[in-house]
């Protein structure tokens, strides 16, 4: 495993390096990164090229969403949440994956297709290549290698440039942020925080080509809970705690540990349950009677644990990160029907005056409470799932195709 995981390093640390041994493995093997087996895409409908060709003349435009995270395997993120807004709204939304060989194509949403990186996407009409501030794959070379007149080039700012989050590939990833937004190489900029949007401007891309599009919510999802059984070392804990302090996502170093290690000390009587994959660290941190970590949960589960929430809370630690982070977890609760509780410096949160907020132990903790005492405000309730109803992901590529049928010429 060490030597597995040394061997991924070198080839994150090296961007060209990474885009040129994938397509060397398929024409080696034939098959399958060991990231999906057979078994786990043959659930989908397999197409082929011709009718991804007819496609791409029918419907609006080609969404082709660069490699940014892995489809399958992954918390269900942003990537596939606008990939699967887009094919829904009616345009072929390609979802271009690593674990997928070339000129593959699987069927997995309305006009949604999972597929392989591959030069000949770039050959479609009406072609809108989205890149994430996280395609760590993408450099400037690259980019200028494959682009072509035809194509709308559009950046997406999705999270502030810190190691913390992109570790030894930030200055890979500073370095793509330059290329295409302080020179100019991206046709239009998306932006999920108005402080990444303030960076962005500040920074000479043009305001009018520039739009900020937060996270979103599947809201029916959240509101219908699957009926599943939990195990008994959970099933005892929220049956031990009828209260809980729920929080999903990833347990990574820009929570506020210490923080929460105090307010799970100071509140015996609140349970606090923790679901999400380890990101960057070792071993979960936070220890006590009445903290539970489940480790990582489906997305089409997930809502059957939110169920258990008294309330959910998002405290990431006060900085960069926490100013500029658009959590999609925040209109989950909404959806839910759960009161949300930050940390104050998450101004993309505290802009809702329904949130409560705190800086510190002391006011998390009041925070905590008057929280707790809206959860059974059936009326607050009510208001929350309204709010969540408003920034859906579908509300979202909507949003978004009205941008780009301002902007470019093959939207309209």
């Amino acid at each position: 495993m060490a030597i597995l995981q040394k061997i991924k390093s070198l080839i994150r640390s090296n961007p060209d390096l990474y885009r040129t041994i994938i397509p060397i493995y398929w024409k080696l093997t034939g098959s399958q990164l060991k990231l999906y087996n057979k078994k786990t895409l043959n659930r989908f409908r397999q197409v082929k090229w011709d009718e991804i060709k007819e496609l791409s003349t029918q419907l609006k435009g080609t969404y082709l969403m660069e490699p940014s995270i892995l489809w399958l395997g992954n918390l269900l993120q942003r990537p596939q949440h606008m990939a699967l807004a887009m094919g829904k709204i009616g345009f072929l939304s390609l979802y271009n994956d690593f674990g997928v060989p070339p000129q593959t194509f699987y069927e997995i949403g309305k006009n949604v297709f999972l597929t392989g990186p591959d030069k000949t996407l770039y050959s479609l009409p009406k072609v809108l290549r989205v890149i994430y501030s996280t395609c760590f794959p993408y450099t400037p070379k690259t980019i200028n290698e494959t682009r072509t007149d035809s194509q709308v080039i559009i950046y997406e700012l999705v999270d502030d440039l810190n190691p913390e989050i992109s570790g030894n590939i930030t200055n890979d990833l500073v370095q793509l942020y330059r290329f295409m937004v302080r020179e100019r190489n991206s046709d239009l900029v998306v932006v999920t925080a108005k402080k990444l949007m303030e960076q962005v401007i500040n920074d000479g891309f043009p305001e009018e080509k520039v739009l900020y599009l937060p996270n979103g919510v599947e809201v029916e999802h959240f509101q219908n809970p699957p009926n599943i059984s939990f195990d008994k070392n959970l099933s005892e804990f929220l049956q031990k705690f009828p209260v809980i302090v729920g929080y999903h996502g990833a347990i990574a170093p820009w929570l506020w540990f210490d923080v929460i290690q105090d307010l799970i000390n100071m509140m015996k009587d609140v349970g606090f349950l923790f679901i999400g994959p380890l990101y960057d660290i070792n071993k979960f941190p936070l220890r006590g009677d009445n903290v539970y970590w489940t480790g990582r949960v489906e997305y089409e589960v997930l809502p059957a644990y939110v169920k258990h929430y008294t309330i959910g809370w998002i405290p990431f630690k006060p900085g960069p990160i926490a100013k500029s982070t658009s959590p999609l977890k925040l209109f989950e609760y909404f959806a839910s029907g759960k009161p949300a509780v930050v940390s104050s410096d998450m101004l993309e949160c505290t802009q809702f005056p329904v949130v409560f907020s705190g800086n510190g132990t002391l006011e998390l903790k009041q925070a905590i409470e008057q929280a707790l005492e809206k959860s059974t405000d059936e009326t607050f309730k009510k208001q929350l799932m309204q709010l969540a109803m408003e920034h859906t992901w579908e509300n979202r590529a909507r949003t978004l195709e009205q941008f780009l049928s301002q902007q470019v010429a093959i939207v309209s």
